[in-house]
């Protein structure tokens, strides 16, 4: 982006999910109005329930950005939709989230936790690697039992991990490309900052699509990966 360029910013969230704490959004525009007192927040930063359209006319914007928030989505087929009717034509989404493939759960940091799909063996492995010093629980005041069943109900209510092939097809549903495009600059970003180094960043308007396809496969299994959505169809019947 070069000197001078102007970025109108919109965002939302969800109130009735029950992730996010009382009173974050407010919390959020008092951030904003901190630092950019001259726009107002309120029109800008805007709330919605789960089971509502997004909070904007169709081709709002040109760039939808997302950060750990498709992990929690129940409904991905109705998220990309909502990305497709809000962007404009051309317009691209990023969003930074993990697959199902990573091996430590983000949220608890327990190994493989979030692929257990039956409720009692959940709660009992996160009991068990909990007993032994993995992972969160730090808070002896609250019994390990009571832990380990509220964060099998946090994993199985709001958690939704998916394969790259699931958010491919969701995201085909919904009329866009995809691509994992970007994920190997996310990770050299992460290992220079670790490094007390900068490095820049390069949005490239073409994918590597080999190298990224060999770093997906390996990235994947350790946190996040971007998945980059194009509102973009070129094809036409000859006549």
């Amino acid at each position: 982006m070069t000197s001078g360029s102007a970025v109108d910013v919109s965002g939302f969230d969800v109130l009735d999910d029950g992730v996010q704490r009382q009173g974050f959004l407010d919390a959020a525009r008092a951030t904003l109005s901190g630092s950019h007192p001259e726009i107002d927040w309120q029109e800008h930063v805007l709330a919605a329930a789960t089971s509502e359209p997004w909070p904007f006319p169709k081709q709002s914007f040109d760039i939808v950005v997302s950060n750990q928030v498709c992990e929690h989505v129940a409904d991905l087929n109705e998220f990309f939709s909502e990305n497709a009717r809000v962007l404009r034509n051309d317009g691209v989404a990023i969003h930074l989230f993990p697959l199902r493939d990573y091996l430590l759960e983000g949220h608890l940091l327990l190994p493989l936790v979030h692929r257990i799909a039956s409720h009692d063996l959940r709660r009992d492995f996160i009991a068990f690697l909990s007993k032994h010093g993995v992972g969160k629980y730090r808070d002896r005041s609250q019994a390990l039992e009571t832990y380990a069943e509220q964060h099998a109900d946090y994993l199985q209510g709001l958690t939704h991990y998916r394969s790259w092939s699931e958010v491919a097809e969701a995201a085909k549903s919904a009329g866009l490309r995809a691509s994992y495009r970007y994920t190997p600059e996310y990770y050299w970003r992460r290992l220079a900052r670790v490094r007390g180094r900068d490095y820049p960043y390069i949005l490239r308007t073409q994918g590597r699509a080999l190298s990224d396809a060999i770093w997906f496969r390996l990235l994947k299994r350790i946190s996040s990966v971007t998945i980059v959505l194009q509102k973009r169809y070129t094809y036409a019947y000859n006549s």
